[in-house]
């Protein structure tokens, strides 16, 4: 049986507090001299600091086991998601805010909602870490670190990287989708989502961890010269359902499919099936 590798959120944080960690040193007292180090640094610019100081809280959030830690089942779902449009940001960011983001004290008063993801097949440094933060203006902004990289984009920022025309653009943009459609495909399809690591982790984390499978609903299959492809992603989008109409599911994400493929999505919504709905909401 093949040994299947998970990449590690945090790995290189992790490394340097293992080399770095003075004799009875707590995680406390390490996050602190970090957060110095990376405030004060003389030779870094304000972006620099306050990115890597994003990823250092990160990894306190790591430490002090307030992060999810998701294992794909699958190494196609990441693509699956980083390519998915944000056609209902607003309603899956606020679904985001008043369900997921929990408080937590220490050295900051912020609210936060983090979670590292770990990929199989891929290296250990090349795992995304996510922070998603309400800053003071009561933004959201989200917050990631990957190997050496640390960065963050505002939903204002998102918005304004769609219009250009840059590699740069389409990276962010990107791994934006990424984040905000992991949290969205979790509350769509919870079935999928399973506590637990998978049994060929070697060393298991025992605090929030959580499988992520391949629901049915997003897979299909498709004739051509009247042979069958393998199973790949069908496109759609992800909705929160705002309407009254929707009672029993008011609230709740769901996943809109574009199309119907061998009768395989009986129990996706429609784009068509939500326009009728949309539309005779508006006239009500």
């Amino acid at each position: 049986m093949k040994k299947i590798i998970y990449s590690k959120p945090l790995a290189r944080q992790w490394d340097i507090y293992n080399k770095e960690r003075l004799k009875n040193e707590t995680v406390e007292l390490f996050f602190q001299r970090k957060y110095q180090e990376q405030m004060f640094h003389p030779y870094w610019s304000p972006q620099k600091r306050q990115s890597n100081f994003f990823a250092w809280n990160l990894w306190y959030l790591d430490a002090t086991k307030q992060m999810l830690h998701l294992y794909f089942m699958d190494k196609n779902l990441k693509g699956f998601l980083e390519n998915i449009k944000l056609a209902d940001i607003d309603g899956i960011l606020k679904y985001i805010n008043d369900n997921g983001l929990i408080s937590f004290g220490g050295f900051s008063q912020t609210k936060v909602f983090a979670f590292g993801v770990h990929i199989p097949d891929e290296d250990k440094y090349e795992a995304f870490t996510f922070g998603l933060t309400n800053n003071e203006l009561n933004q959201l902004i989200l917050t990631w670190t990957t190997g050496t990289e640390n960065s963050w984009c505002s939903i204002k920022n998102y918005k304004e990287l769609l219009t250009e025309k840059s590699k740069n653009a389409d990276e962010i943009t990107k791994i934006f989708r990424f984040a905000i459609n992991t949290i969205a495909y979790m509350e769509a399809f919870p079935e999928c989502v399973k506590e637990g690591v998978p049994r060929y982790v070697k060393v298991p984390r025992k605090d929030n961890n959580f499988i992520i499978e391949i629901s049915e609903k997003v897979l299909e299959s498709q004739k051509d010269d009247g042979k069958i492809k393998s199973p790949h992603f069908r496109k759609g989008y992800y909705k929160r359902l705002s309407s009254d109409f929707y009672k029993n599911k008011k609230g709740q994400i769901i996943f809109v499919s574009e199309t119907m493929v061998n009768g395989t999505a009986k129990t996706v919504y429609t784009k068509e099936n939500i326009n009728k709905i949309d539309s005779l909401d508006k006239k009500i």
